[in-house]
């Protein structure tokens, strides 16, 4: 099993399991007992139990009355290591951070079902912009080719995404329902990119960015601002610029990340700071990491 959502701690691998490290370490009568789950890959996981393991062998026996529980905690971490993925409890852990293991779970061609759920979404998205006006201009076939291929790294190849929006057939019909409130919003703004990249906004386009709007769930009010920011003047669009690159150095990501890496970028972060001791600090990154996920994508 391997998820769409790379292992917090190498950030290379996908993440496959959850496991506890029990620990028991002290002194005389100061001592420190229990256990923390690790969400990651198998390498891992099974590292972080191995240190647990490591640091309670040496540092486990001298304290009372817990040091006559090492040899459990021993035997804990052991079974541990020797463990294979635990689909259940990694579903539990992820769902207490509002993530779906069925929509990260991979399939043999390599990708999940939300991300087949964005691909459909994007390319309908696209398309129905690309056509408003009964024609598609090459300008606004070619924008929304880098625009998908952006969003969707290697989930789709160029010449694919042009196939589609070249062709005056509808790729399908925009299911609302499968995306959450962010990609919503990544979808309209998607969209008014493509409005604007004849240098054009027909009366027709504006009519579709709302009846989108409308198709996607979104509030009048949000969806009316994003068409007026497609007429913002140069020091208006320098600013977002720069928001955008400080969210881009907090996500850890490039200006040409995809999507779909950005998302695995940004569920990885919350999960380190989910991991963190300090409420205080935790609540001050999580919020950070949430700005920054916002600006990319609303």
């Amino acid at each position: 099993m391997a998820l769409a959502l790379n292992c917090p701690h190498c950030d290379q691998r996908p993440v496959a399991t959850i496991r506890n490290a029990w620990f028991v370490q002290g002194f005389l009568i100061i001592a420190r007992y229990g256990s923390k789950a690790y969400i990651g890959c198998e390498a891992c996981t099974r590292n972080k139990v191995v240190g647990s393991l490591a640091l309670s062998s040496l540092l486990g026996w001298w304290c009372f009355p817990w040091g006559l529980g090492t040899p459990f905690v021993i035997i804990q971490n052991i079974v541990a290591i020797a463990a294979g993925p635990d689909r259940s409890g990694l579903a539990a852990a992820l769902l207490q951070q509002g993530l779906d293991i069925d929509e990260l779970e991979l399939d043999d061609s390599g990708r999940s079902a939300g991300q087949i759920a964005l691909i459909d979404g994007i390319l309908s998205t696209l398309h129905s912009v690309t056509w408003a006006d009964g024609s598609a201009d090459e300008r606004e076939v070619a924008t929304g080719v880098e625009i998908a291929t952006q969003m969707l790294g290697n989930l789709i190849t160029p010449s694919q995404v042009q196939d589609v929006l070249a062709n005056p057939e509808s790729p399908g019909v925009l299911d609302a329902s499968t995306f959450g409130v962010d990609s919503r919003l990544m979808l309209l703004r998607a969209a008014g990119e493509i409005a604007a990249a004849d240098e054009v906004i027909e009366d027709s386009e504006v009519d579709e960015l709302r009846a989108l709007g409308e198709r996607l769930n979104l509030p009048t009010d949000l969806v009316e601002a994003m068409i007026g920011g497609l007429y913002a003047d140069e020091d208006t669009q320098a600013e977002k610029d720069n928001m955008r690159q400080i969210a881009r150095d907090i996500l850890g990501v490039r200006e040409d990340t995809s999507l779909a890496e950005v998302q695995s970028s940004y569920r990885a972060r919350m999960m380190e700071a989910n991991a963190t001791d300090d409420e205080e600090a935790r609540a001050e990154r999580l919020d950070e990491l949430a700005w920054a996920y916002q600006t990319l994508i609303g």
